[in-house]
């Protein structure tokens, strides 16, 4: 089932030197600020930074985008400052915001996958601050093997469940598939419907409990034995050796993927 964070967490490129947050539960508490500029009222004579990147209203495949503007230029002096990024909700709501030493900021933690957030920066020192960049806008990743409304890319999106990646060592691989909440397979002549859990997909465990390292995919036709499936095997090599995998039955039905997220 598609996973979303709720808490947000910034990463500057460079030292912090001031956290706010929104007053939400779904916000950390803020750190003692260390030099805040005395207002909150635009005093500074500097020009607005301009957004870089992410572009307006691009859609993303991370949930942890990078914020990225142009140097704010002094009218009378030139001196290097301080950055404020905010960051808003799709309806213009401040979830966090951050102070640093830096042009860019990354957002490490607490983004909702295929959501839309907006986002400004301006200019600050212990004289106030400057004027507001333009606001922009970007959309998070979708869930992970997702594309165009359906779960098409089945292995990005069993990988994603289980927090693993092909090729890492598997030896706890019935411990991770117990906890994933992928159910055991559907048994023949039952189609998983459009709203069956984890989009359809099932793995092999016998009536006495025992999981069997096999995955099963959703068809829209059966299989020779009466299943509407289609498996794989996720394990290469065995006990202490075992890896995840994904070998794919080739010879069975295609795989039917069901709309998504």
């Amino acid at each position: 089932m598609p996973r979303k964070y709720s808490k947000f967490a910034f990463a500057p490129s460079v030292c912090l030197l001031m956290i706010t947050v929104a007053c939400s539960p779904d916000t950390p508490a803020a750190p003692t600020p260390a030099t805040p500029p005395v207002s909150s009222v635009t005093t500074l004579k500097v020009t607005a930074p301009s957004p870089i990147a992410p572009a307006d209203g691009e859609s993303l495949n991370v949930v942890t985008p990078t914020m990225q503007i142009t140097e704010a230029t002094g009218q009378f002096v030139s001196k290097s400052f301080a950055y404020e990024f905010e960051l808003q909700n799709a309806s213009g709501s401040v979830v966090a915001s951050s102070t640093v030493n830096s042009t860019s900021l990354t957002v490490t933690t607490g983004l909702a996958m295929d959501s839309v957030y907006r986002w400004r920066a301006r200019a600050v020192d212990s004289g106030g601050v400057g004027p507001w960049s333009a606001t922009r806008s970007f959309k998070t990743l979708s869930l992970p093997g997702c594309i165009n409304g359906v779960l098409a890319d089945a292995r990005t999106y069993f990988f994603y469940l289980i927090n693993r990646r092909q090729g890492d060592p598997a030896a706890d691989w019935v411990d991770v598939m117990r906890n994933s909440g992928i159910p055991a397979g559907y048994p023949p002549g039952v189609v998983p419907g459009g709203g069956a859990p984890y989009y359809g997909l099932s793995q092999q465990i016998t009536g006495a409990g025992v999981y069997r390292g096999r995955l099963f995919l959703p068809t829209a036709t059966r299989d020779a034995l009466g299943y509407y499936s289609r498996y794989v095997d996720f394990l290469s090599g065995s006990g202490s050796s075992a890896r995840w995998a994904w070998n794919e039955d080739g010879s069975g039905p295609a795989y039917a993927p069901r709309a998504c997220p």
